[in-house]
């Protein structure tokens, strides 16, 4: 009986079962899982909420799954938002599903020096920027695409020649004579030229802001670091093959608004009238005895004339330029080892004429673990570019000069050849038109080449190759601990190679014989380091400790040879050797030499309270035989305060950290034999003959050290709604002392003065990080990033025998002036700061309306007034700078919208000294819109018109007219992409394909002041720390549509 009962319950629970299951019914889903680039996602999750049924995905991204109709599916991947479905609301059995990228969960771990570390242990400031995100503008260097990405890292745009290099400051200058740049390091190996690497190759940039994170780079990490890991094989298991290409076409952005031939001619007739009146002149104003040329004028009735000519030589030097890129990857992934192939080809057309730049670039990846004990890696990367620049000194008669300030009425081409300005016949006219013995003057405007023929036919090539790699072993000792032991080297071949030809005529201001020259430059940096790691987590404790040491040295070579006076131009610069005068010759050695101790340790407990301690210790060959080495020391502190018991599970904190940190770090970026005393020859005449002799460049300083930095870092992380609202900020002081200047030493020395540490520069700010995702559904998401950066310095000490200002008593110096300013650096004010005369208004003629105390006064009526002292006009560095980027996801559709912006800044025009304060050539609109007339225009803001071109002189000295807000609110970039669906395109073999169009500096936003091409050019280039925002003549930044695909097979 109970054996019979048994069976019958046994029945009743199965038939019971078997009706749940009918009821709820049981349903097979299938689809496939990507990305929000359209790539598979491999090993993906799929399981039912709250159940054990479950998969993964395939190779292809594809899944199966039979799952009860009222349960609800979970998708979930590392690095992407999870997502779930309700079956009962699928419309069929097939689920595609695209998972975004979840930026919290892949900022999990950082690359830091020397290793990685969880996020949530980090003590200091430390931004992140995706490879991806900074491909979207597909600019040819990486520092264009990581602008705006990261708060507290201002990247000035210098020029927009292709190839054209960036200025990047990171929270401040700290220095003054030594170098301002950052530290970058590339795979764990320090490169330098960075602007040459394929953003292509680059898979994510870590920067490392404040001394906790950059300390661990003692003498090399001052200025900040910024470290960059490139792609490599591990891409999942599998062959993965991609495709990426784009083209773009690109326009002048902007264009400067100058005189055209109807108005030149206006603006010059006004100026014989200003002349009779304002300088004792009598002279016609009849312009058809003075523009004789019939090849350039038409005569009309009433001896009028016309300019036959209206050339606008902006259009003329610049065309529509096409560009494309294109990279091929391929990357595999089998048990335990991975290879990565990448091969890029790059072609940028400058939107001047015969401007571009182009490289070719391969890369090879190789990781291995051939033993439990040992792992692999190898990385290889070849670059070679080349191409033809005009030259971007503005100071000499290139293109970027004279496509601005040539004459309006001359065509580009005459008979068949160029034009210039010494090709304009011209006549004479008396001084006083009723007194023939009264002198004559002639109209002598200054030697302005042809900017279409200095584009066409001068060769300035240049060649860059560089190898750059490394190859690192990996020992795992035993659970936790490894010893990796690293080589790296980076190796580069510069060649530059010009010609200026001279037939069938010279061009002005250029050689008038031919001139050739040519440079050969080989430097290679090679780094070996080894280093022990340690991670345990030992119950609630956790330890990440590192330390190891580190041997570098750097030799460069240079070889320059020019020669000039040809007897035509067929060879070029290839054959040097045929010019007929004496050429120059000269060559070049550097060599330094580092070797240095670090260690890290960083600890955690219950993922609340964290600490790091870094130390390094850095000698170096560049310092003072009694100071070569230095020790840089940090410390930081964190606290998850959302992890305490009374934060936990709040609904409103999902996160809540404060970190804070000091260190130094140090600035070896100086000349290589600064501290020693360097020998020079040069030949003389002694007696007869000329004799080579020797002497000592400079004075010795064998106590010469690192300029040393310290920092100290407090700041939040803060996440509200479960992280749908994000902050991140930080605020910054640093004090850099040791400053290396120039101090006076008595002439009885036989020098005038010696490099010593004398000065100190502070610097503080905000770094502000909002990170929203206000909307993430199934269908659409919408996040928006908004980056702040804030930063002020001030210069604390300067040497006590520098020049005393009389007004302020503080100590000072000038330097790098341009025709009556310099750039000030003095005691309690900003570097960068523009020192010259402020303008006091246009004189008319009444001296009882100005004071001659106080007033530089003319004796010209129309010609401006300054105060007599010098004071501060503006400063070249922004006080903040940021972006605000919105991406908008729906189904298959990406929209980014990315605005870049900068205020509390200004610009000086220095091209106003050419354009505006005289004229001799042509200028731009407001010479004449702004000039000042007693009855014409009495309100007017510039002097009135004078013509220099015809003798009667200029005031062309800089002033605060020059000056003007240098603020701006830039589009940098709109893109729309779509990706297909991936069941769609697998019939023609593809596994994913997007195809996007962007435009990128669709529209700049200037204050009204303004007049240049871009506030973010620079006339200064190179490591030049004054150069922001001073403006003579740049190359003009385009307006570029791109059109692309990225295609996987």
């Amino acid at each position: 009986m109970n054996e019979k009962l048994k069976y019958l319950t046994l029945f009743v629970i199965g038939m019971m079962l078997s009706l749940g299951m009918n009821a709820q019914s049981v349903k097979s889903i299938s689809g496939t899982v990507t990305d929000d680039q359209g790539e598979a996602v491999i090993s993906g999750t799929v399981k039912v909420k709250n159940g054990s049924t479950g998969t993964i995905t395939d190779i292809n991204g594809k899944y199966t799954l039979s799952v009860p109709s009222n349960a609800t599916l979970v998708f979930s991947y590392i690095g992407y938002i999870t997502q779930e479905f309700k079956v009962s609301e699928l419309k069929s059995n097939v689920l595609n599903v695209v998972l975004q990228s979840d930026t919290k969960a892949l900022d999990e771990v950082v690359v830091v020096g020397y290793g990685t570390m969880r996020k949530s242990d980090l003590t200091g400031s430390i931004s992140t920027a995706k490879g991806k995100d900074m491909l979207k503008a597909q600019s040819f260097n990486a520092l264009d695409g990581l602008k705006g990405k990261v708060a507290g890292v201002n990247i000035f745009s210098n020029t927009g020649q292709p190839g054209g290099e960036s200025r990047v400051i990171i929270r401040g200058i700290s220095t003054i004579n030594a170098s301002a740049s950052p530290l970058y390091v590339v795979d764990g190996v320090v490169m330098s030229n960075f602007e040459l690497l394929n953003p292509n190759d680059i898979e994510s940039i870590e920067v490392l802001k404040d001394a906790s994170s950059a300390a661990i780079y003692g003498a090399r990490g001052a200025n900040g670091v910024i470290m960059v890991t490139t792609k490599r094989g591990n891409a999942g298991k599998g062959v993965h093959v991609s495709y990426d290409g784009s083209l773009s076409i690109g326009k002048m952005a902007r264009k400067i608004d100058v005189m055209d031939a109807n108005e030149w001619m206006s603006t010059f007739k006004q100026g014989l009238e200003n002349a009779n009146e304002f300088q004792g002149k009598n002279f016609t104003t009849d312009l058809s005895q003075i523009f004789t040329d019939e090849r350039l004028f038409n005569r009309c009735y009433n001896s009028i004339i016309s300019p036959k000519y209206n050339t606008n030589w902006q259009d003329e030097a610049s065309r529509t330029a096409i560009s494309h890129n294109h990279q091929i990857s391929i990357q595999r992934t089998g048990e335990g080892s991975s290879i990565g192939a990448f091969i890029n080809y790059t072609d940028q057309q400058g939107i001047l004429l015969n401007s571009y730049f182009k490289r070719i670039n391969a890369k090879l990846a190789y990781d291995d673990k051939p033993t439990d004990w040992l792992s692999t890696s190898a990385n290889l990367l070849v670059n070679h570019t080349w191409g033809n620049r005009t030259s971007d000194n503005p100071y000499g008669q290139g293109a970027l000069r004279t496509m601005i300030e040539q004459l309006p009425f001359l065509p580009v081409k005459l008979d068949g050849e160029y034009t210039q300005t010494n090709i304009i016949n011209t006549s004479s006219i008396l001084n006083n038109q009723t007194d023939p013995n009264s002198g004559k003057q002639g109209f002598s405007p200054e030697g302005v080449g042809n900017p279409v023929e200095l584009l066409e036919r001068m060769q300035a090539m240049q060649y860059r190759t560089q190898i750059f790699g490394n190859a690192a072993l990996t020992f795992h000792l035993m659970k936790g601990l490894d010893l990796k032991t690293q080589f790296g080297i980076d190796y580069h071949n510069n060649r530059d190679a010009n010609y200026t030809p001279f037939t069938p005529r010279p061009m002005i201001n250029q050689s008038s014989e031919g001139a050739a020259s040519a440079n050969n430059s080989n430097s290679l940096y090679w780094q070996e380091e080894t280093y022990l790691t340690y991670v345990k987590d030992i119950n609630k404790h956790h330890i990440n400790a590192m330390a190891g040491m580190s041997w570098q040295e750097y030799n460069y070579t240079k070889f320059e040879a020019s020669d000039s006076k040809y007897i035509d131009d067929f060879y070029g610069y290839y054959n040097l050797g045929s010019g007929t005068n004496r050429p120059s010759v000269g060559s070049d050695y550097d060599k330094w030499a580092m070797n240095s101790y670090f260690l890290r340790l960083a600890y955690s407990y219950d993922n609340k309270y964290m600490a790091t301690v870094t130390g390094r210790y850095d000698g170096s060959s560049k310092f003072g035989q009694n100071n070569k080495y230095a020790f840089f020391p940090s410390v930081g502190l964190g606290w998850m305060i959302s992890n305490e018991d009374f934060l936990k599970d709040n609904s409103l904190i999902s996160k809540l950290k404060l970190h804070t940190s000091y260190g130094l770090t140090g600035n070896s970026e100086i000349g290589t034999y600064k501290s020693l005393a360097t020998v020079s020859q040069s030949n003389t005449i002694i007696g007869d003959a000329l004799h080579v002799v020797s002497y000592l460049d400079n004075m010795p300083n064998p106590d010469l050290k690192w300029e040393k930095t310290g920092q100290w870092d407090l700041g939040f992380e803060l996440g509200l709604f479960n992280n749908r609202l994000n902050f991140d900020i930080s605020y910054y002081y640093k004090y850099t002392s040791d400053l290396l200047l120039d101090r006076p030493v008595p002439e009885s020395t036989g020098y005038s003065s010696i490099m010593d540490n004398i000065g100190a520069v502070s610097n503080r700010g905000l770094d502000i990080l909002v990170t929203a995702y206000p909307i993430q559904t199934h269908d659409f998401q919408w996040t928006s990033t908004l980056n702040l950066g804030f930063n002020k310095n001030r210069v604390e000490k300067l040497d006590e025998s520098a020049s005393v200002d009389p007004v302020t008593g503080k100590r000072q110096i000038t330097t790098d002036g341009f025709v009556g300013y310099d750039m000030l650096i003095r005691e309690g004010e900003e570097l960068s700061s523009f020192y010259g005369y402020k303008r006091a208004g246009i004189y008319d003629g009444i001296p009882s309306n100005w004071d001659p105390e106080t007033m530089n006064i003319p004796s010209t009526i129309g010609e401006k007034v300054t105060y007599k002292k010098r004071e501060i006009i503006g400063n070249g560095l922004p006080d903040w700078m940021g972006s605000f980027i919105n991406t908008f996801n729906y189904k298959g559709f990406d929209l980014t919208l990315d605005f870049q912006f900068t205020w509390g800044v200004d610009v000086m025009q220095e091209y106003y000294h050419s354009t505006v304060a005289r004229f001799l050539t042509n200028g731009i609109d407001r010479l004449y819109k702004e000039a000042w007339h007693p009855t014409l225009n009495p309100s007017g803001k510039e002097q009135a018109i004078r013509l220099n071109n015809f003798g009667q002189g200029a005031n062309n000295q800089a002033d605060d007219d020059w000056v003007c807000n240098g603020s701006y609110l830039r589009c940098n970039m709109i893109q729309l992409g779509y990706t297909f669906n991936p069941t769609l395109i697998k019939k023609i073999g593809l596994s994913s394909l997007r195809l996007y169009a962007n435009v990128n500096n669709a529209f700049l936003i200037t204050s009204k002041d303004y007049n240049g091409y871009d506030p973010d050019n620079s006339s200064r280039l190179g490591d030049n720390k004054w150069g922001a925002n001073r403006q003579f003549f740049t190359y003009p930044r385009p307006r570029t549509f791109t059109f692309g695909l990225n295609v996987a097979f």
